[in-house]
C-alpha cells in the first residue's frame, strides 16, 4: 500500500448486514448441532430438545422478526444478547419488542461500532447496550478488515499464552493484561454515551459482569444463559426506561 493512500471506511457511518443467512431453523450452524449431539443426554435432563429452540433470521442477517430500520429501537451485545440457546419468544431484545443486534462473539469493540452506526443509519429515540467481558478486543489489519480476537476466556487465554507456537493472536494477548482490558472497555462506554447524548438519543446500558448468568439455568447449550436471564434483563431495561 502507498503511504499516502487513505483507506475509507463506514465503521461507524453505515450500519452493516449481520453473520447469518435468512431464514429459519433449530441451529444457528453446523457446530451448534454438533455441540448439541455431544452433550445431548444433559441438556435433554434440562426440558431441551433438538426443536424447542428456533432462530429466525431476518432479510438483515440479525435474529428476531424485527428487522432493523429506520427510528427501530435496537439492542446490542454478544451471544448472550442474540440469545444462543433459547428460543425467539426468550432472547431479552424479542421479550421487548426491539431489534436483536446482539452477534455472537462480539468484543466490546464491536458493539460500540454497531450502536453507532445503527444511530448514525436510523436515528433510532433509544437504544439498549449489554456489554460483553473487558478481554474481548478487536484488531483491524492493514487491508481495513476487522478480526475478533481475544474472545475467551480468561482461562482458555492462559493456554493460548503458554503454547509454545505464537499466532498472531497469541502475540497480541502478550501485549495486554487486564487493566489495559478495563481502559479499552470503559473508552467503549464513553464513546458510546457521548456519542448517544449528542444526538439525543437514550441509552439504557448494563454488563454480562453486572448481570451473572450463571446464577440462572443455562440455555440449551448448556453455556449461554437461559430464558430467565433474559426475562430479567429484559425487565432491568424496562425499568430504566420507564416514563422516557
Amino acid at each position: 500500500m502507498n503511504k499516502d493512500q487513505v483507506i475509507k471506511s463506514d465503521w461507524f457511518t453505515k450500519f452493516h448486514i449481520g453473520n447469518d443467512a435468512p431464514g429459519v431453523r433449530h441451529f444457528r450452524d453446523d457446530v451448534e448441532e454438533y455441540l448439541w449431539e455431544t452433550k445431548k443426554d444433559k441438556a435433554v435432563e434440562l426440558g431441551w430438545t433438538a426443536d424447542n429452540v428456533t432462530y429466525h433470521f431476518n432479510s438483515m442477517g440479525y435474529r428476531g422478526g424485527i428487522s432493523p430500520g429506520d427510528g427501530v429501537p435496537a439492542g446490542f451485545g454478544c451471544s448472550c444478547t442474540f440469545g444462543t440457546g433459547v428460543d425467539e419468544r426468550h432472547h431479552w431484545p424479542g421479550i421487548m419488542g426491539i431489534a436483536n443486534c446482539g452477534q455472537p462473539g462480539s468484543s466490546n469493540d464491536k458493539i460500540a461500532r454497531l450502536a453507532v452506526s445503527y444511530v448514525n443509519t436510523y436515528k433510532p429515540r433509544e437504544i439498549f447496550i449489554c456489554w460483553t467481558y473487558s478481554q474481548r478486543r478487536e484488531w483491524v489489519d492493514e487491508h481495513g478488515n476487522v478480526i475478533g480476537f481475544k474472545n475467551t476466556t480468561p482461562a482458555e487465554a492462559a493456554q493460548m499464552m503458554a503454547q509454545k507456537f505464537v499466532s498472531w493472536d497469541n502475540a497480541h494477548l502478550y501485549l495486554q493484561n487486564e487493566l489495559w482490558d478495563e481502559y479499552n472497555y470503559t473508552k467503549n462506554r464513553m464513546f458510546v454515551e457521548s456519542y448517544c447524548t449528542a444526538n439525543n438519543v437514550n441509552l439504557y446500558q448494563t454488563s454480562m459482569l453486572e448481570q451473572d448468568h450463571t446464577l440462572y439455568p443455562y440455555s440449551r447449550d448448556l453455556n449461554h444463559p437461559g430464558p430467565l436471564w433474559h426475562v430479567n434483563i429484559a425487565a432491568l431495561f424496562q425499568d430504566m426506561s420507564y416514563g422516557n
